[in-house]
């Protein structure tokens, strides 16, 4: 099911006064797709209705419908018009959905007694239904007899109840930026341990390199050292230990020298 607001009723009500917005106000409160109804007390033409003696039940039961419950309808019966069997059931069902924004896990005992409904079978049809709407989402349990919800629409809010609900909202967001201003501290720290990683890993990147260019030096060293002593040459002995400051040709040199000579005859 679609579910509607009541400004499918809005045109309707232009220009209307007294009765004519009772009947229409009615209209919208029998529509089974209309489960919210705040828009119509911005309309002067229906909160005029408040101040009228005989109009006011219709305002009432408007009232009723936008933020009451079916334990209200029982307390103030004697002042509301009376309800069709239709009208209770939907009475019922925002019920249901205040019951179901309250608290995500409800007992099937709590609803029948909220809801007036004296057989599990009724009560859950009551919630397929409700389910079915779109108007909550939840499992029922019926081993333990409770209802699990994980979703349900938003009702109408009191004028009276907006600055509590501002307060919370407001603490929700101050929670929320201490937790985000947290969570970017976390995330500047592990950047900077990613860098301090990098920059040791270059700095023993750069040590290992110059370490492994010593090492084969000192063996390229050791080698002419020892091929200077086999050839019995003491000068490229001591040539071979002064090797470090030595250029790229001392080893043509050792091998020009190490090789025998032709005698000229």
């Amino acid at each position: 099911m679609e579910l509607l607001g009541p400004e499918t009723f809005l045109p309707a009500l232009e220009g209307k006064r007294g009765q004519d917005v009772a009947d229409i106000l009615l209209k919208v409160i029998n529509h089974p797709s209309i489960f919210v109804f705040g828009e119509l007390f911005d309309l002067e033409n229906v909160r005029e209705l408040e101040q009228n003696e005989q109009l006011k039940p219709y305002f009432d039961l408007l009232s009723l419908f936008a933020y009451g419950t079916f334990a209200d309808y029982q307390r103030d019966q004697s002042k509301l018009p009376q309800l069709s069997a239709s009208q209770i059931r939907k009475l019922k069902m925002l019920t249901l959905i205040a019951l179901s924004n309250k608290t995500k896990i409800i007992t099937y005992a709590t609803l029948q007694e909220q809801l007036g409904i004296s057989t599990v079978r009724e009560l859950e049809d009551m919630i397929i239904e409700c389910t079915y709407s779109g108007l909550i989402k939840g499992r029922m349990d019926q081993q333990n007899q409770i209802l699990q919800v994980q979703f349900a629409i938003g009702r109408d809010v009191r004028p009276e109840e907006l600055p509590g609900m501002i307060d919370r909202l407001s603490g929700w967001l101050s929670s929320a930026n201490e937790l985000m201003s947290k969570i970017d501290q976390q995330i500047a720290f592990v950047d900077r341990t990613q860098q301090q990683k990098a920059d040791h890993a270059k700095a023993f990147s750069e040590r290992r390199d110059e370490m492994m260019a010593r090492v084969a030096q000192d063996q390229e060293k050791l080698q002419m050292q020892s091929m200077a002593a086999f050839a019995g040459d003491p000068e490229l002995g001591m040539m071979a230990a002064g090797m470090g400051d030595a250029g790229p040709g001392f080893l043509d040199m050792f091998q020009q020298r190490g090789r025998p000579r032709r005698s000229h005859r």
